[in-house]
Parts: structure tokens; sequence; C-alpha cells
């Protein structure tokens, strides 16, 4: 799926509106592709008149096809269930009902539609908890002991732990932060033994559980293991889920998952795959990429973002969607001025929930710097004489950008722009990471070639 080229046929495929109790068999031939990041459920009934009520009606082959734009949401989507030709369990999800394209062929009807998740549902012993699985194996021995008259002491399995076990893959996407080891032992038939190792994961702990963050093929592997004690699984998931937003983070990249599957206590409860081809990455990054790599203050700043996305707070689903748009106007080809407009917005939209409230008359230029930026950054324990230029970078752009830009492009050197971009940039990760609960240090700009840092612990 990864590399965007794949095709399965289908068989014993059923059809179900999503989250729906009856499914409709699809007596037809049927086969799923992936192309350039798009899956497709393909279907050919052959003639239009072997075409049931039932599937005219899930896909909306009866109505006006030239009806115009149609908004679709999740609970209007299709469930597809069928076998590989392996035999494997396929489940495919939020399949549109309304097909991208219809065609014939010598008058061999075949119609298309997009779908978006393939789930592998559990199977065997995936559908058990570990201890149903040792009372199933200890059921299937006394009946062998049975058969052969053997009598055996009852012996109590000791007891699993009950955890939550994630994994999530990360395609395209290069580990950052400081690595452990990893050893590989070789028997050479005439050097003996020889031991080899390389940095390739971050181990770490968060919200009482265990994470690995690991470098394999070229893609980024997150794992996270966790005793369940009284946690429902939305909460489990959603500190799972804070995880791979403190990777966007930290990595400046989207954190979408191209792999994902969650155990509990040994139980499948979830495993899906989808194309994940373009992670939109912006090159400025909270950190330094030495310094995030070997500091104590790359490894402290994940924890603090992890935990911090994991909350159900507001302000962390704020960060989040910022967050998104500051990767998003870094898309290739994006004009540079929108990515600086985009970052102006952005810086504003963290600040002005700091500020307090607005004084009644008349201020001065100088009031109104000290209400709308410098009384929140002091408030934070922020120096003022780092922000002083980012507000001096917001006010020349800003403004500018916003409200009509001059047509003369010479007026103004793209290395302003650039020092703007970095700036800006830096000041949006200081300030959510002050909000973060972290202490160490940051770059202030890290374009421009500025050594100084910036100490959030005051």
């Amino acid at each position: 799926i990864q590399a965007g080229t794949l095709r399965l046929d289908l068989n014993n495929v059923h059809l179900r509106p999503e989250g729906g109790e009856d499914w409709v068999e699809l007596d037809y031939p049927c086969w799923m592709t992936c192309e350039g990041g798009d899956l497709q459920f393909h279907f050919r009934p052959g003639r239009r008149d072997a075409l049931t009520d039932v599937v005219k009606g899930l896909f909306n082959l009866d109505g006006d096809q030239d009806q115009g734009p149609v908004t679709i949401t999740a609970k209007d989507c299709r469930e597809v269930s069928a076998r590989t030709a392996t035999g494997v369990h396929v489940l495919l999800r939020w399949v549109s009902p309304v097909p991208d394209k219809q065609w014939s062929s010598n008058y061999v009807l075949s119609i298309s539609t997009g779908f978006q998740r393939l789930d592998f549902p559990a199977t065997g012993m995936e559908q058990l908890t570990l201890p149903e699985v040792d009372a199933y194996l200890r059921e299937e021995q006394r009946k062998l002991d049975a058969v052969s008259e053997i009598e055996r002491e009852e012996v109590e399995a000791p007891a699993k732990p009950v955890r939550d076990w994630f994994k999530a893959i990360i395609p395209g996407v290069e580990l950052l932060i400081e690595r452990e080891g990893a050893s590989t032992v070789t028997q050479h038939p005439f050097h003996g033994e020889r031991t080899s190792s390389s940095r390739c994961c971050f181990i770490g702990e968060v919200l009482g559980g265990e994470f690995c963050l690991e470098s394999e093929h070229g893609d980024l592997e997150v794992f996270y293991r966790r005793e369940v004690g009284e946690s429902s699984e939305a909460e489990v998931r959603r500190i799972f889920d804070g995880l791979l937003d403190a990777v966007g983070f930290m990595h400046g990249c989207h954190p979408w998952a191209g792999w994902f599957e969650h155990y509990r206590h040994g139980k499948l409860l979830e495993r899906w795959v989808k194309p994940q081809h373009d992670l939109q990455k912006d090159p400025l990054r909270p950190m330094a990429k030495g310094r995030m790599y070997f500091s104590a203050d790359g490894r402290d700043l994940f924890v603090r973002a992890a935990e911090f996305f994991a909350g159900d707070r507001e302000e962390a689903s704020y960060y989040r969607r910022s967050l998104w748009l500051m990767r998003s106007a870094c898309v290739t080809g994006m004009a540079f001025p929108v990515r600086l407009l985009t970052l102006c917005s952005i810086l504003e939209g963290i600040v002005k929930p700091l500020r307090g409230p607005k004084p009644k008359g008349k201020m001065t230029s100088e009031d109104h710097l000290r209400v709308k930026w410098r009384e929140p950054v002091e408030q934070l324990g922020l120096p003022w004489d780092w922000f002083e230029p980012v507000v001096e970078s917001y006010n020349t752009f800003r403004g500018h950008l916003a409200h009509g830009f001059d047509p003369d492009p010479q007026t103004r050197e793209f290395g302003e722009e650039l020092n703007a971009y970095s700036r800006i940039s830096a000041a949006i990760y200081i300030l959510m990471a002050k909000r973060m609960g972290f202490s160490g240090e940051l770059e202030r700009s890290q374009l421009e070639g500025l050594k100084d840092l910036v100490n959030l612990g005051g």
C-alpha cells in the first residue's frame, strides 16, 4: 500500500452501511486497488439489469447522476467485508456511497468507488485475552490426556500482566531524538563471536507507560505499553495519540500513521493500514537537529509534548490544529508570503488567550504593545528582549500581507522574509513548549545563525 501499486481480488464479499447490522452479499467479481495513494473498491455487475435494488440504493445508482455536488459524512459511508485469494479477512472502511466512475466495455458494466482504510479483524487466538488462551490450551491438553489416559498435576499458570499494547508506523519519517543502541551477535566460522551495535531507538516513560520510537527501513515505528488498571480503551488511546502528536511536534511532520494496531491483554482490538505518502514536513523544528539528537532537552521536550497532547484540554486541540497549519503552509510551491501570513495568524492565536482585559480609553502605541504582546509574554516568565524582534517581524509583514501588499517586490529583500519566518516559527514553538511545562532551552531563530538560547525555566 505504501508503494502505491496494490491489487487484491476479493471473495465472499458482503456490504452494509457503516456501523449497520445487516450484510448484503455482492455476487459480482470484486477487487480493490491502491494507486497513487488512493484506495479504490471495484465490482463488475456485468449488465446493468444485474444490479439489485438494494445495491442500487447503497451506491446511489438509481438516482440522477448529474445532481451536482453531494456532501458525504462518515455515517453515509459503507463497509465491505471480504476474503482475499489467500483467505485473509479484510474490512474496507468508509467506502463512498457515490461511485467515482462507472464504465462499460462491450456492454460489461464496472463500478469503482473510493474508501479510506483497510482493516484486518482479529482471527484465531487474537480474539481471546491471555487468560482465555491459557484456559483453552489447558482444556485441549485435558482432552489429549484423556485419550492417552495420562494424569497430570494441574498447575496454575502464572498471571500475565494486563496491558494495553500499541504499534504505529509513520512512513518516511527519520527519528531525530537521541537513540539507544541495539546489539547484534554474529557467530563467525573463523573469528568466532562478534558483537556489533547501532543506535536505532529512543525509549522512555510517559503517563505510566513505556514507549519506544524506532527507525526501521526509512519509517518511524512507535510502540507503547501500559498496565490497563482502571483506564478505558478511549483513555489509553488518547495517550497513544498524544505520543503520535509529540512525534509530529518534534519532527515537524504530520503524525499520521500508515499502520496501526492495539491489543488489550493479548486480545486484538484494532488493526489497519492506509496510504500515507506525503506527511508534509516543516524544515524548522522546535530545536536544532544536533541538540535534539544528543541533549536531555530533546528527550524532555518530547515527553512534555506527549503528556500535553494526551490531555483533553481545548488548548491541546488548538495547538494540534495550529501545527497542522504550519506544516500545510510549507507545501512545495507555496508562496513564501502565504507561509508568513499563516505563521502570523498562529502566533496571534496562541498569545491571544493569555492577554488580560483591554484597558478602557485611548491607548498609545506603547500601551498597545504592552497589552497585546509584552504582558502575556512576561507573565509566562519569558524574557521580553527575545520576543521584541519577533513582534517587529510580525508588525512588518502581517499587515502588509493581510490588508493589501506592496505591488513592488523589490521594496523588501527576501532575507528579511526568511529572518521573519525563522523568528516567528521559533516563537510559536517556544510559547507552546512553555505551556507544555518544558523548562529547558530552545533556539530563538535557527536560520539567522543566532546561537543564543531562550531559557524557558525563567
